[in-house]
């Protein structure tokens, strides 16, 4: 078997091997040596010239590995080692002519010897929680250091004392203990690379301690108060094995330490020596944080990720004249001074050839998706050549193809994967083309770094197999795949396999001349994505007695009913959990009440959607009142026992989390309760956690005055009651603004500052605000944002907004005094103004969402007017029509009967700012902002006016904007238009009519102003609890539809 050497510039060929071509042959375990050959692994070299050249690698270590039944060896159990060895170089096979064993001749990675201790391959692999999976699993045949305690004398205790410290100090990440069958010697397995590093390093004390020089601490009379040690002094002790002699190689590694303190090279207090193994031992600083690189001993130039800047093969600079680019305005190519760029270093690259081999993997085109090069340089005293690459988003490359990773977030790159896949093609086959060809194609259509990779599986891999069904073409098993599925492990960036994976086989008999066709077509029925609802597709077997080929699925069907999990990637099936929930001893005092319960708990669809449950009053603690009115009480809680969440592993529903902070919303609702209280809690709230509207936990009672209670998420007080508060202050420095080609700052500058409650953890919600607002120091009319910054105490984030010193709309023109002098040419000036705003939030493709005077703010000195509160702001394409909120009179009908928000229903909210700037009243004023309003809305009650008290274009325009029909409503262009065209007119004889009136009337403004309703709510809030009943009928085109003619029930 040679080796194929398709693209590679260096392949290793895969040869037979005389055994007496190895020599200094040494015993490692069982089934595995070390051993030198001679003449060392034959090297293929495909040049530039497309020539191949032949060359031996002499003198090489390697491993030999003797495989299972060795006399007998198989094709099966010759690709079964493949597999398990993959990661390590193979060259070749051997016979032992003593034993006549044969051996693979493979990389030597699986052992080393020093420090009494060597490498091994274990088999399973350590345990780590797989986030993907939401589970633990194994990452198979991982490289371990086996550290030996020979002849170890001490106790049972003192050694897993000895492990505990290990665990507590952190010293070195320890994966367990194991224990050698023949000599019984204890073994303790730590993870391999950290051996590697410092496989001959140790931690020891001093007992002396090194010499210090200065008065300090004196151990007796006899002490020179000049010269004292340090005892008991933690060092490092680094063994140079094969070093029995004093060689110049000793020296030269003495020399890469420093005596000199302080300094950023680690210190070497001495020389040491092993009395039995006569090995020198190097006597070092100890390094309590890992702070010291372990290849040039210096200090690590960032040693939270233990980077070294002087061995680091990529690292960045500054280039001070910069790269060359073409300046279309100056038609010449200039240069960018001072370009930040990245640098890698080809070691041992005085060969021009193979440096301009590496260039052409990179690109000088800026628009394609290869990582740029700018040329390159050489490092005058190394002579290494030295690649100039482009610095921003370096980390998104991927390190093979220099092509921007398909996945950033995790480095996954498709394309290398691919190539991966393609390369390994040739280290299994199912003996069958046709099958070969479709998993190789199948595996060549991975998209995700999530996707299934398809596989030819061993039968001899599969243990514990169940039938589980049968009929005349085929029988389905459930078993155990020894090794698992592979899954790209995003933390280490790299595959791994879910060892022990539970899997279904779907088994076609062996009995059709067509059996591959209808298998193949079989497998095409299934996926390589992980879905929730769909099976998912691992792999494909044989039967090695029955030849019967085998489908190997993910496990998709219940343990329980046999029926396809509802919920396949999270093991979760409705029928049964319904069950569960509904034979679970609860009890209510009201059987209506259990109904409900039953009736909520089926809405459940996945696993993640919460149980709504019965919850005994005395499981809540920490109880506050946080709001009361003549309907409603409520409390903030604590839910000891907290809500119910699926566990995948166990199948079952748990509580895992304890002392859950809700929300208690007391209805005033005793035995006798309603089905409209009950039909308004489906509807208000939710147990879909993924929506964004209210989540409701379940029910309760209290026990003395029996009124029930809905049990919410604590969210409801964040949504229900303000969220932000607002105050001022001056901000020293000041916002910067630029003036004459420079930056300034405004000092001493008064802002708003509006800080989110509990926001510790940023919040999308939040960020979204902030981009709503604007940062442009000219922008007309939407309220300016400075930045962000963060209290210290409590680490609430705060937006830092233009301070507006006049207030809101009403504080401004209605509440202190300035009526009087709110004319008409004002009038038109501030509406103007308004309407301006909502253009440019118009044109930006955006739905304000909670537009009344409350959110419209004046400035004093400045004479300006804000939109403000931007944090409903949404994209046209993304609103949501659950949640209902604003201030109701200022809310589109058809907003209320539970369409989403969109640009007509701001025009609407307008057309009431317009009634407000006109009569000095708000909407609705006199009467209840409840159902009753919200019906007689959508049934085009609107608030009363007519001339004089406006001009009559006025009152056209103002009815037009609130007019029941969103799509006979002017749009923000039309209307800004218009009012702009006011301005040339507002002398005309219809407005000096208006401002008449106006002036006539101020006497009784005040009046009006005491009138106000005490229901009469002016601040936004969620509305859904008063427009259930006024909901569109998906299949009524009327905009005044049957549905309004429901009676309010008291």
């Amino acid at each position: 078997m040679q080796g194929n050497h398709t693209h590679f510039t260096f392949i290793a060929v895969f040869e037979w091997i005389p055994y007496d071509r190895f020599n200094d042959i040494k015993i490692i375990s069982k089934n595995l040596y070390s051993a030198v050959w001679k003449d060392g692994p034959l090297y293929c070299r495909y040049d530039e010239s497309h020539k191949d050249i032949f060359k031996r690698e002499p003198t090489r270590n390697v491993a030999l590995l003797r495989l299972d039944s060795s006399q007998n060896i198989t094709d099966e159990s010759l690709r079964n080692k493949f597999n398990r060895y993959s990661r390590y170089r193979k060259y070749g096979i051997s016979q032992n002519p003593e034993t006549k064993d044969y051996v693979m001749v493979i990389q030597n990675g699986l052992f080393c010897e020093c420090n009494d201790g060597y490498t091994a391959m274990w088999n399973d692999g350590p345990l780590y929680f797989n986030y993907y999976e939401r589970e633990y699993t194994r990452e198979s045949y991982r490289s371990v250091a086996l550290k030996c305690l020979h002849d170890s004398q001490k106790t049972i205790d003192e050694i897993l004392n000895e492990v505990k410290l290990i665990i507590d100090d952190k010293i070195s990440p320890i994966y367990g203990i194991s224990q050698s069958p023949d000599t019984k010697d204890y073994i303790l397995v730590f993870n391999y690379d950290w051996y590697y590093k410092n496989h001959c390093v140790s931690c020891a004390k001093w007992k002396d301690g090194p010499l210090n020089y200065g008065y300090g601490y004196i151990r007796s009379s006899d002490d020179d108060p000049l010269n004292y040690r340090e005892s008991d002094k933690n060092v490092t002790l680094k063994c140079l094995y094969k070093n029995e002699n004093i060689t110049d190689e000793f020296l030269n590694e003495v020399k890469k330490y420093s005596i000199n303190r302080p300094s950023d090279i680690r210190n070497i207090y001495g020389i040491s020596q092993n009395p039995d193994t006569k090995h020198y031992i190097l006597v070092l600083q100890f390094d309590y944080f890992e702070e010291y690189c372990v290849k040039c001993n210096k200090r690590y130039s960032d040693t939270r990720f233990s980077w070294c800047r002087t061995c680091q093969t990529i690292y960045s600079a500054k280039w001070k004249d910069g790269p060359l680019f073409y300046s279309f305005s100056k038609m010449e190519y200039i240069r960018y001074t001072n370009k930040t760029i990245a640098l890698k270093c080809l070691y041992g690259s005085q060969n021009i050839t193979d440096v301009l081999h590496e260039v052409k993997k990179y690109s000088i085109n800026r628009s394609n998706d290869i990582l740029n090069i700018y040329g390159i340089t050489q490092n005058p005293d190394t002579k290494d050549y030295i690649l100039v690459l482009h610095f921003e988003d370096f980390e998104k490359y991927c390190t093979k193809c220099n092509k921007i990773y398909t996945d950033t977030r995790f480095n996954w790159c498709r394309s290398c994967q691919i190539s991966f896949l393609e390369q390994n093609f040739v280290n299994w086959t199912s003996e069958n083309k046709k099958i070969d060809k479709f998993i190789q194609e199948v595996q060549s259509k991975i998209n995700d770094y999530g996707d299934i990779i398809l596989e030819w599986i061993p039968y001899n891999q599969f243990n514990n197999i169940k039938e589980i069904d049968k009929n005349d073409f085929n029988k389905t098993n459930s078993a155990i795949w020894m090794d698992g599925p592979l899954f790209y492990n995003y933390q280490n960036k790299k595959w791994a396999r879910v060892l022990e994976k539970e899997v279904t086989l779907i088994c076609f008999y062996n009995n059709s001349s067509d059996i591959i066709n209808e298998l193949l077509n079989e497998a095409e029925k299934y996926s390589i994505k992980k879905f929730r609802d769909t099976v998912g597709i691992y792999g494909i077997s044989q039967n090695p007695d029955t030849k019967d080929y085998i489908l190997v699925l993910q496990n998709g069907y219940c343990t329980k009913c046999g029926e396809k999990y509802t919920d396949i990637r999270n093991n979760w099936c409705k029928s049964c959990q319904l069950n569960n929930l509904f034979t679970t001893n609860w009890t209510s005092v009201n059987e209506k009440v259990g109904e409900f319960i039953q009736k909520m708990q089926s809405k459940i669809n996945k696993p993640t959607d919460i149980i709504f449950e019965w919850i005994p009053y005395n499981k809540f603690n920490d109880i506050k009142e946080i709001s009361k009115d003549g309907f409603t009480t409520e409390y903030l809680a604590i839910w000891m026992d907290g809500p119910l969440n699926y566990n995948c592993d166990r199948k079952e529903y748990e509580r895992n989390s304890a002392d859950k902070k809700v929300a208690l919303k007391y209805a005033g609702i005793s035995q006798n309760i309603t089905d409209n209280f009950l039909n308004k809690a489906i509807k208000e709230y939710t147990i879909n956690n993924d929506e964004d509207s209210l989540k409701i936990y379940g029910i309760s009672q209290h026990p003395n005055t029996n009124n029930y209670i809905l049990v919410l998420h604590e969210r409801y007080f964040k949504k229900n009651f303000e969220e932000y508060y607002l105050y001022s202050a001056i901000w020293k420095d000041g916002p910067l603004y630029y003036d004459w080609n420079k930056y300034s700052r405004e000092s001493n500058q008064r802002v708003a500052l509006k800080c989110l409650n509990n926001s510790q953890n940023i919040t999308d919600e939040f960020l979204n605000e902030v981009q709503n607002y604007s940062t442009e120091k000219y922008s007309n009319n939407i309220l300016k944002i400075y930045g962000i910054t963060q209290n210290p105490d409590t680490k609430d984030y705060i937006m830092v907004l233009e301070y507006a010193d006049g207030g809101n709309f009403c504080d401004y023109w209605i509440n202190n005094g300035n009526h009087k002098n709110f004319n008409w040419h004002d009038k038109i000036r501030t509406l103007n103004n308004i309407i301006k705003g909502l253009k440019e939030i118009h044109q930006k493709q955006m739905v304000h969402c909670d537009f009344h005077t409350g959110n419209i703010l004046f400035t004093i000195l400045r004479k300006k007017t804000y939109i403000s509160d931007m944090g409903l702001c949404r994209e046209v394409s993304n609103m949501n029509k659950a949640k209902i909120y604003g201030v109701m009179p200022y809310v589109a009908p058809e907003v209320l009967r539970g369409k989403s928000y969109t640009q007509a229903a701001d025009v609407y909210s307008f057309g009431m700012i317009m009634y407000v700037t006109a009569t000095g009243r708000q909407p609705f004023a006199n009467r209840a902002h409840d159902e009753v309003l919200a019906l007689d809305i959508c049934n085009k009650i609107r608030p009363k006016i007519q001339e004089p008290e406006a001009p009559k274009c006025y009152i056209d325009l103002m009815k037009r904007c609130w007019d029941s029909n969103p799509d006979k409503r002017p749009d923000v262009t039309e209307v800004h238009d218009q009012i702009s065209s006011w301005n040339q007119y507002i002398n005309n004889d219809l407005f000096k009519q208006a401002e008449e009136y106006r002036k006539a009337n101020l006497p009784f403004f005040i009046v009006d102003q005491t009138t106000t309703h005490p229901q009469a709510i002016y601040t936004s809030r969620i509305l859904n609890s008063f427009t259930d009943d006024l909901k569109y009928d998906d299949n009524d085109d009327d905009d005044n539809s049957k549905c309004l003619d429901y009676a309010i029930n008291d």
